[in-house]
């Protein structure tokens, strides 16, 4: 709950201050698990959904499935993970709860 309220506060900061006109809020752990489109102005409401098991490889495929327009992704994570998935054509941060580790695409940086 603590890493979930600290993403919470740290995501709804970076939407206000990119003013995003749309925001996709992905829930996902080695599959989708829920999604919530968010628009300018509105607060993005955090809950848990799925967890262990990550593999970010379904994320990226979804969002492609989807035809989300992408501008980032900012994946909020601890990095314990099974797979990446192959990079997007979208720039990726990796928004990390914990020790900060490789990435193999994208830019990665300590939250907590």
């Amino acid at each position: 709950d603590r890493m979930l309220q600290t993403f919470g506060a740290e995501i709804n900061s970076i939407v206000e201050d990119a003013r995003s006109k749309e925001t996709h809020l992905i829930y996902f752990d080695s599959r989708v698990n829920g999604h919530e489109t968010y628009t300018e102005g509105q607060k993005m409401i955090f809950t848990s959904k799925g967890g262990g098991g990550t593999n970010y490889a379904p994320l990226f495929k979804y969002i492609e499935e989807k035809g989300i327009d992408a501008n980032v992704a900012v994946i909020l994570t601890d990095l314990d993970c099974s797979s990446f998935g192959v990079c997007p054509t979208y720039p990726v941060l990796w928004a990390v709860y914990g020790r900060l580790k490789l990435v193999p695409f994208g830019i990665a940086m300590e939250v907590i």
